[in-house]
């Protein structure tokens, strides 16, 4: 009896110990990502994201915020729609086959001078999982890329893929700052505006202020000196017109323009500012675009010759982005205060 009591406690023992080595493998290979382990599963985790080009030097750093947005190089806010491709791209990237060995010193060449290097973060301080990102294959798409592994980099790259995704992966990794800034100008919904202003400097009577409150909303004239018209307001015009500033896009930056000065030395033709009730501000001003090779109208239907772009503009954005946007988009923000009213004003 006494001898088997002792036989099943070392039984026990043993499947116990076997227990704890097999969790304390899983919980191993749960820290450090296999070779193979570039997707990531859970990417709502990610709280950073840093993207080095080992070409061209340049860096981006994405940050999530509170407010679920992403700050871009602790400056700027990034584009929505590319965070988006971004993660998806994390999160769906998979191992299509191993590069084969007559092609393993020349692409972990490639990976050494050319690749984009990949940090993700669930904590801001030590990534959980690096890699890097190179060309596609010749005459094929994805990627090859390989793997960081405890601090190393791993012996075999991979060719990568995103299953139906049929072009190159690293153009998704991209690293010019331009690219990755939010083309955004006004994002409000409409009970979150505070005042809307519009400014014509050179015609200050058709200026206005829309101000709203929890109670009522309220159009006037764009300061005390201005004449202030008597009569019926149309609120569901103003209304539509607070809706506009939900969301207005710029087309492209224009920082490289070689004659960004010299517009900026212009006076502007408008001067559009939203404020938000939880303290956020952003002012527009707008320029008019010169004619240029680009522009779809060169002259007018009768035949006359025009000075400026009739669809585009510059604009300056909180005086220090410098965009192009589009009349198209912005067109119809630029009202003048006695469009507002119901009936002609006396």
């Amino acid at each position: 009896m006494k001898v088997k009591n002792i036989f099943f406690i070392l039984v026990f023992i043993l499947i116990a110990a076997l227990s704890i080595y097999i969790l304390w493998e899983q919980k191993q290979k749960n820290q450090v990502p296999d070779e193979k382990d570039f997707a990531v599963e859970n990417p709502d985790e990610l709280v950073k994201i840093f993207l080095a080009d080992k070409s061209s030097g340049n860096t981006i750093l994405l940050e999530k915020q509170e407010n679920s947005s992403w700050l871009l190089n602790k400056k700027y806010r990034a584009m929505p729609e590319k965070i988006d491709v971004l993660i998806s791209t994390l999160k769906n990237v998979q191992v299509n086959y191993p590069v084969p060995d007559s092609q393993w010193d020349m692409v972990v060449k490639d990976l050494a001078t050319n690749a984009v290097k990949v940090e993700l973060y669930k904590e801001k301080s030590h990534p959980f999982k690096t890699y890097f990102v190179g060309r596609a294959p010749a005459n094929s798409h994805g990627a090859f890329m390989i793997m960081q592994v405890d601090g190393r980099t791993a012996k075999r790259p991979y060719v990568c893929h995103i299953p139906g995704y049929v072009a190159e992966l690293k153009s998704r990794y991209f690293t010019d700052e331009l690219d990755w800034r939010d083309l955004n100008i006004f994002r409000y919904q409409l009970g979150d505006i505070k005042e809307v202003s519009l400014y014509y400097p050179k015609d200050p009577a058709a200026s206005f202020r829309i101000r709203q409150n929890e109670e009522q909303v309220v159009l006037m004239p764009y300061n005390d000196t201005l004449p202030e018209i008597k009569g019926e307001v149309n609120a569901a015009l103003i209304t539509e017109y607070l809706s506009f500033f939900k969301k207005l896009n710029a087309e492209g930056f224009a920082e490289n323009y070689e004659k960004k000065d010299s517009i900026l030395s212009n006076e502007p033709i408008a001067i559009l500012e939203a404020k938000g009730k939880g303290g956020r501000s952003d002012k527009l001003k707008v320029f008019y675009m010169p004619l240029n090779k680009r522009s779809s109208m060169q002259y007018t239907p009768s035949g006359k010759d025009i000075n400026r772009d009739l669809e585009n503009y510059y604009a300056l954005y909180n005086g220090e982005a410098f965009f192009t946007i589009q009349d198209f988009v912005f067109g119809k923000t630029f009202k003048r205060y006695e469009q507002f009213f119901v009936r002609p004003v006396q």
